[in-house]
C-alpha cells in the first residue's frame, strides 16, 4: 500500500468543511405521553397543547445521549490471544433541561408523571399508611418522544427516537433571594433504546427512514418480515396451481379439476372424458 505523504494545501482547500459546521442551538424535543398520563396530567391543569407540544419548546438544553457494548472476554479460540466480543447494547441516561413557566406547568408535568408511575395503589395520599405501588409500563412509558437536530437553513436534520422512555430522576430546583434568575427544572430520563433515524411511515413508504438515503423503498418491505410481506402468485408448470402469500399466510388456489370435483360433485370419469374432448 503506498504511504500517504503530506503536501502543501491552500486554505480556500478547507473552507467549505470548516464553514459547514453543526451549531448547537437549533433543535426541538417532542414528547409522545400515553393516554393514562395525559388524562392524570390534565387533572392537575397541565392542558393537551402543552403536552404535545408546549413542553418541547421549553427544553432550555438537551442532551443527545450515547450508547456502548457490553463486552466478553474469551480465551481459547488462538493460543496466547484474548479476544473481546460484543454481547449487549447498553444505552445512557439521558437528561433534559426545561425553562419554568410562571403557571408552574413544566413542573406539574414533571412531578405528576413520575407521581403517576408510583400511585398504582390508588388510594389518598394524605391517609395513614399510604404506600407506594408501581403502575405497570405499558401505562406510563413513553414510545414516541424524540429529539430532532436541525440546521437553520431547515435543510438538514438528523433524529433520535426514544422507546420506553420515563422520568427517573427529577433534580432539586434551588430558589434565592439574592439575584432574581430564569428558574429551570432538570430531570433525567431513562429508556429501553433509542432508533437514530426517522420512523414515521411516510419516511419507511419513501425510503428515508433509518437515515436512508431515498431509493430504498423495498427495505421498508423485507421478505423474511410477514407484517411487510407483498403479495405474490408463483404458478408451476406441473400443475396449474397457484400460491398466495400475504402477511405470512399461505393460501392454495385450486386448479379446475379440483373445483368441479369438490364443489360440483364431478366424478373423475367425467373429468376425464370432458379432457379427451377439449384435447381433440
Amino acid at each position: 500500500m503506498a504511504r500517504s505523504v503530506p503536501r502543501p494545501r491552500k486554505i480556500s482547500d478547507f473552507k467549505p468543511l470548516f464553514t459547514n459546521v453543526a451549531q448547537t442551538s437549533h433543535y426541538l424535543v417532542r414528547f409522545g405521553i400515553p393516554w393514562p398520563v395525559q388524562q392524570h396530567l390534565i387533572s392537575r391543569g397541565v392542558d393537551k397543547r402543552f403536552i404535545g407540544e408546549d413542553i418541547g419548546l421549553m427544553a432550555s438544553d438537551a442532551v443527545i445521549p450515547g450508547s456502548s457494548l457490553m463486552t466478553a472476554d474469551i480465551s481459547g479460540n488462538y493460543q496466547g490471544v484474548n479476544e473481546k466480543m460484543a454481547h449487549t447494547r447498553q444505552f445512557m441516561q439521558m437528561s433534559l433541561s426545561f425553562y419554568v413557566d410562571r403557571d408552574y406547568k413544566v413542573l406539574k408535568f414533571l412531578e405528576h408523571w413520575i407521581e403517576y408511575i408510583a400511585s398504582g395503589s390508588e388510594r389518598n395520599a394524605l391517609r395513614d399508611g399510604y404506600h407506594f405501588r408501581m403502575r405497570y409500563p405499558k401505562q406510563y412509558k413513553s414510545e414516541k418522544t424524540g429529539i430532532v437536530k436541525f440546521e437553520k437553513d431547515y435543510n438538514h436534520s438528523i433524529e433520535w427516537n426514544f422507546v420506553g422512555l420515563f422520568p427517573l430522576a427529577l433534580s432539586d430546583t434551588q430558589v434565592a433571594y439574592e439575584g432574581s434568575r430564569i428558574m429551570k427544572a432538570t430531570c433525567t430520563f431513562n429508556y429501553d433504546r433509542y432508533i437514530c433515524g426517522k420512523t414515521s411511515s411516510k419516511s419507511w413508504w419513501e425510503g428515508l427512514h433509518i437515515n436512508l438515503t431515498g431509493n430504498q423503498r423495498n427495505n421498508a418491505y423485507r421478505t423474511d418480515d410477514a407484517e411487510y410481506r407483498t403479495p405474490s402468485i408463483t404458478i408451476r408448470d406441473d400443475a396449474p396451481q397457484g400460491t398466495w402469500n400475504t402477511q405470512g399466510v399461505e393460501e392454495s388456489i385450486p386448479n379446475a379439476e379440483q373445483v368441479l370435483k369438490n364443489d360440483f360433485g364431478m366424478s373423475q370419469t367425467s373429468i376425464d372424458a370432458m379432457n379427451e374432448l377439449g384435447n381433440k
